[in-house]
């Protein structure tokens, strides 16, 4: 009997169900960087509540990974081969690297908790996109041109990374669909522009997305909740999470099933009104927590959401610096960009690597290390 992975606490719920089908799943947890080696007991504990083999897996140090990037370089990384895929953005080079250990464990089908989120309404952004759209509906008759302008005098006193994230969302759509989309970008309007790309002639919305991006979308009826849902669910992850989760893992020829995304489910969940998922002053995902509540401990809930990141950032600045400005350089001698403008945005992200998130640098990092190969 192959070996079944979980690796998403939300698939607590969804390993008891996969006992029915499978006579042993082994429940995995990488541990977060600021807590090496916190998810185990959690793994364990869980497990026992709802009856089946929950175990870390033997043998596998995540430490050493997240201490070290030549671990990722030497070990993880693709061929060369331009055939071969390659993670598309953060969330691929996890996978990849996590997909990777869990092979070596033993592991040829994991259970992946990609759709939980998008559902159920577990993101930030859901609570986020619909207070803003409250908030910005008074101002939608006021030019976009003017409300940037507003904005960035505003919101002056902000820093660089903030004020610019802020002015994007004032000035851009006021729908929940167009902010939950404005809220996933990781590059300002300011700085896309700054290195020659307007959306205008290259025939984007203010988003920089075309114009077909939300054709594939039905009319949510008023309702804010599903309107996220939908963005969530066709431009992050039908866009990302789950061609990366699929390249990524099928790389290592570990297969990622996705219970979340059982058709019947995506159906009946999707069709339900925003206020049974989300009712007003409930806890993200709210009705999942309800369905779960019989078979999976109390405490298991109260637990703050917690991701698997690899500490990229201390790495692009430091052991990896030389490789990242290697493919500024090249990025910034593109004839399609601006170069100084290149060089300039890299510079202001080095100077304050605290105050902006290093998947901004990273985004000119992985474009300039693509047009190096």
């Amino acid at each position: 009997m192959p070996r079944r992975v979980s690796s998403c606490a939300t698939l607590w719920f969804a390993c008891a169900i996969a006992m029915v089908a499978f006579s042993s799943v082994a429940a995995f947890t990488p541990p977060s960087q600021k807590r090496e080696a916190g998810k185990q007991p959690a793994a364990r504990s869980n497990g026992a509540a709802v009856g089946m083999i929950a175990s870390v897996l033997n043998g596998i140090d995540f430490v050493p990974i997240l201490r070290e990037p030549a671990q990722v370089l030497a070990v993880h990384r693709f061929p060369h081969d331009k055939r071969q895929p390659r993670p598309r953005g953060i969330d691929g080079l996890n996978t990849f690297v996590v997909s990777g250990v869990v092979k070596q464990g033993g592991a040829t089908v994991a259970l992946s908790g990609i759709g939980a989120d998008e559902l159920f309404g577990g993101y930030p952004c859901f609570a986020k996109a619909q207070k803003l759209a409250r908030f910005l509906k008074p101002l939608a008759f006021v030019p976009p041109r003017l409300r940037r302008s507003a904005a960035a005098a505003a919101l002056a006193a902000l820093p660089a990374g903030k004020r610019a994230k802020a002015v994007d969302l004032i000035a851009g759509g006021g729908s929940c669909v167009e902010l939950a989309a404005s809220l996933r970008r990781v590059t300002s309007g300011r700085d896309l522009r700054s290195l020659g790309l307007d959306p205008k002639p290259l025939e984007l919305s203010e988003q920089y997305l075309p114009a077909s991006a939300f054709d594939a979308f039905t009319d949510p009826g008023g309702d804010p909740f599903n309107a996220v849902s939908q963005a969530e669910s066709f431009l992050y992850m039908g866009n990302t999470l789950l061609r990366d989760a699929d390249v990524n893992s099928m790389a290592h020829s570990l297969e990622i099933r996705v219970p979340f995304l059982g058709r019947w489910l995506v159906d009946l969940v999707g069709a339900m009104p925003g206020d049974v998922k989300a009712p007003q002053g409930g806890l993200p995902k709210h009705l999942l927590r309800k369905a779960a509540g019989a078979i999976l401990p109390h405490d298991l809930f109260s637990r703050p959401k917690r991701g698997f990141t690899l500490p990229i950032g201390e790495w692009m600045f430091g052991p990896l610096r030389g490789e990242c400005e290697a493919a500024i350089d090249t990025l910034a001698g593109c004839s399609a960009l601006d170069g100084a403008a290149v060089r300039r945005l890299w510079d202001s992200y080095r100077s304050q690597p605290g105050a902006i998130h290093w998947s901004r640098p990273l985004a000119l990092v992985v474009l300039g290390n693509s047009l190096r190969r």
